[in-house]
């Protein structure tokens, strides 16, 4: 039995040493430790930004920021993100890599949309837990970090300007990334040394479906920039001279919707006085155009092309199906003539034939177009396929046959003057 209890002792400390250490976290705030706001003028949101870094690779992490332990502070959105993006360190402008996870020693950032409800100059006290998976699903927590955050307004009183410049893919589907562009300059800066960037300043941001993923600020004579994964410029690298600015956003596309951005750069102007810049335009709002409902509607036909068909045969049917990420019900239309006889039918919500036996010939082109009737489709987002066949006329009928002409040969003629001769002879001995 002694034997026995060694060599299972053995094993289980065995098992300890190959079994993988947990990984460590370590979660900072790049954001300071106030939420800037104009709740007057509607600005009542700011992106909050974390970057979390691991001792060990981890191949999939989520983070989730409960504000709970608020009465002012609250979550646009789920506030929930997985890390999907690698930091960028190209020059300025180089676009994050997709990659999940973490590399052992490699931060990575994470945005989060809050709104105040008011301002305070009481500690909110909010949480960044990080997960292994997906909170919603089989993630799991392994650790947790506290921050605390005040509220302070500000006022629309910085002479500078910023431009706003937001691009997307045309008709953007998910996974693909849009980008929004601040421009600007700074303007003297006072003795606070405030510089707090954030893309959005209203709550209506749809900040899961579009979600941002990583932040470069460029700014002109700065040590450190460009700057990633930054809200608040560290207070040693803030010039109080006037610097001009360039800040590329990028999010990510998740899903269908729209909204809007308003830009806002916090700015310390003025001894310590912190106050926000406006645009050149007057208005923050740049609009983001309703996406494809999860992917573009495909539509394929079966099959691809019929033969050749002639006036009073049947075609070959023709079946067409609607498809897209998420949809399962289409209204298929029909543009274009068919020929008489030929008839286009939906049969069922996904697929529409087109059948029948033509009565007239020629060469028809149809387009065959399907939408999502339960969702909203943007135009663009339609699909479209081109279908084209030929009915043939029918072939001529041919020739009536030759009316027979009875001929008579030598033997015939020879044979039939004889008969005549004789008929003629018993004629006259009656007379």
């Amino acid at each position: 039995m002694k034997k026995i209890a060694g060599f299972l002792a053995t094993a289980a400390g065995l098992f300890l040493l190959a079994s993988p250490a947990a990984a460590t976290y370590t979660v900072t705030s790049k954001s300071g430790s106030v939420m800037y706001t104009d709740l007057g003028n509607g600005l009542d949101a700011t992106y909050l930004v974390f970057q979390v870094t691991s001792d060990t690779t981890v191949p999939d992490v989520w983070l989730k920021l409960d504000t709970s332990g608020s009465s002012i502070i609250s979550n646009v959105g789920t506030g929930v993100h997985q890390l999907k993006y690698n930091m960028s360190t190209g020059a300025h402008g180089t676009d994050p890599t997709p990659a999940t996870g973490l590399t052992a020693g490699v931060p990575k950032g994470v945005f989060f949309l809050v709104q105040a409800s008011a301002t305070t100059a009481t500690n909110q006290h909010l949480v960044v837990r990080v997960y292994d998976g997906d909170p919603s699903g089989s993630g799991t927590e392994q650790t947790n970090v506290g921050f605390d955050f005040t509220v302070a307004d500000t006022i629309q009183a910085n002479a500078n300007k910023v431009n706003t410049v937001v691009t997307i893919p045309d008709n953007p589907s998910p996974g693909q990334l849009g980008r929004i562009t601040v421009t600007g300059c700074t303007g003297t800066v006072g003795a606070g040394k405030v510089l707090y960037f954030s893309p959005v300043s209203s709550h209506d941001w749809p900040a899961d479906n579009f979600e941002f993923v990583d932040s470069d600020i460029q700014i002109d004579n700065y040590a450190g920039s460009p700057y990633r994964d930054v809200a608040l410029i560290p207070n040693a690298d803030v010039l109080t001279t006037d610097n001009c600015y360039d800040e590329i956003f990028s999010f990510e596309i998740n899903g269908p919707g729209s909204g809007s951005t308003t830009p806002s750069n916090f700015i310390t102007s003025g001894g310590t006085n912190v106050k926000h810049t406006t645009n050149s335009s007057g208005s923050f709002d740049v609009v983001i155009p309703v996406l494809c409902e999860s992917a573009p509607v495909t539509v394929a036909a079966n099959p691809l092309t019929i033969p050749t068909v002639v006036v009073g045969n049947a075609i070959q049917t023709v079946t067409f199906t609607a498809s897209q990420a998420g949809g399962t019900a289409f209204t298929i239309t029909k543009t274009g003539t068919l020929p008489t006889g030929v008839n286009f039918l939906q049969t069922s919500p996904t697929t529409a034939t087109i059948s029948g036996t033509p009565t007239q010939s020629g060469t028809f082109n149809v387009v065959i177009e399907a939408t999502n009737t339960n969702l909203t489709e943007p135009a663009g987002c339609q699909g479209t396929t081109n279908f084209s066949f030929t009915v043939d006329p029918l072939p001529p009928p041919p020739p009536p046959p030759a009316t027979d002409v009875p001929t008579v040969g030598g033997a015939g003629l020879a044979l039939l003057a004889l008969s005549l001769a004789g008929a003629a002879f018993l004629l006259i001995r009656r007379i």
